[in-house]
């Protein structure tokens, strides 16, 4: 990548591609778990932050992904952001979130994660169900689940949050409904709730290709979010991203900042990063990332931009800003997207005032795929 970045990136993702095993809905980049590969991966990875090309920033928001970024020892994560303090600087107070397993989760390793300077954690729970989570081929259970959360609330962390998955087929009683109370009654002050998806190369992705699997109704699957949107803020969470629910001064601020769009560092295989004019990502394989392949530059044709915007833009329920729009692409909304802001609006999908773009209320909610659908296919009938 040539060139550097501009001085304004002041959020870092740092993707940790250890796991002990692939879930089956699974598609990001991973690798199963050695301690040499892991030795290698850590080396490396300390060679990328020394040699970044970013000039300046303090980082605000830093965001350990994966992968299973808890296969690393509370020492290792604090030597990582002990390296990103010495290169670029650390704001006193930053976010600093890790995404965690359940089954890596104790009372010592907690406390070890905290003392390296974690101070958000995002545990991956998907369900509180046994079967759920055997159909999920997650390798902790139900009651594991429950333990870890508990453990991760009375740890001391700043803020946390857990993932839950819904829209399982084959499960006639909805298992996400029941996670929500335990979650509420568990103090949980953050929870994602994402729709089981079929990526291409994932367990589940192949079987829907294969015929071996069918997903469920599509109905039913929007009946359990509209559920659980009424049983989240009707115990007093704030519902301010499509998939996120929080209480007050729980936001998760980085992921914020990458639905705005802005300047993000990118360390570890396959992480995606983004700078004013073009985005990139570290090569996808651990060969290739090992021996310090260059990031590729991602498309930054200008319609292609302006679609990223409208899919980012949207998933804040607060809406897409039209003047952040106009500055970045350097043209107004309603010129780029004429056709689709009119049948979203004709359809009650969007709201569309003198500031701001943004989802209609539940039905905007629900239908979201089918309001961004417009966008899109706008995009590639005008090019």
């Amino acid at each position: 990548m040539s060139g550097s970045l501009q001085a304004g990136v002041h959020s870092a993702y740092i993707h940790i591609p250890l796991c002990r095993q692939r879930c089956a809905y699974c598609d990001f980049f991973s690798s199963v778990e050695t301690e040499e590969i892991k030795t290698l991966f850590l080396r490396r990875l300390h060679e990328e932050i020394e040699t970044s090309e970013v000039a300046a920033g303090t980082f605000e928001t830093i965001y350990f992904g994966g992968g299973t970024p808890s296969r690393l020892a509370g020492s290792e994560l604090g030597i990582i952001i002990e390296a990103l303090e010495h290169r670029f600087g650390i704001a006193h107070d930053a976010e600093i979130s890790m995404e965690a397993n359940p089954a890596d989760i104790s009372s010592d390793y907690l406390g070890d994660v905290i003392a390296a300077g974690i101070n958000r954690l995002s545990l991956g729970v998907q369900s509180f169900d046994d079967s759920a989570l055997r159909f999920l081929s997650r390798e902790h259970s139900g009651p594991e689940a429950f333990e870890a959360t508990r453990r991760v609330a009375d740890a001391g962390f700043r803020s946390f949050s857990i993932d839950l998955i819904h829209g399982l087929p084959g499960f006639e009683i909805e298992p996400t409904l029941a996670a929500l109370g335990i979650a509420l009654e568990l103090g949980v002050p953050h929870m994602s709730i994402y729709g089981l998806t079929y990526c291409d190369g994932s367990s589940f992705g192949k079987a829907l290709a294969g015929g071996r699997m069918a997903p469920k109704d599509p109905d039913a699957e929007a009946d359990t979010f509209e559920e659980a949107i009424a049983i989240l803020t009707s115990a007093g969470l704030e519902h301010y991203e499509i998939s996120s629910f929080c209480r007050p001064g729980h936001r998760c601020l980085h992921n914020i900042r990458t639905w705005k769009e802005e300047p993000l560092l990118a360390l570890g295989p396959s992480a995606a990063g983004a700078t004013k004019g073009y985005r990139y990502r570290n090569p996808s394989n651990m060969r290739d990332y090992l021996a310090k392949k260059s990031p590729q530059i991602e498309s930054s044709e200008a319609r292609e931009m302006e679609v990223e915007s409208i899919i980012a833009g949207l998933r804040l329920l607060e809406g897409l800003g039209l003047e952040r729009f106009h500055k970045r692409h350097n043209r107004r909304l309603g010129e780029a997207f004429p056709r689709a802001l009119k049948t979203a609006r004709e359809y009650g999908l969007v709201k569309l005032d003198d500031h701001c773009l943004r989802l209609n209320g539940l039905r905007g909610i629900l239908l979201a795929d089918k309001a961004l659908a417009l966008f899109v296919d706008e995009a590639l009938s005008r090019g």
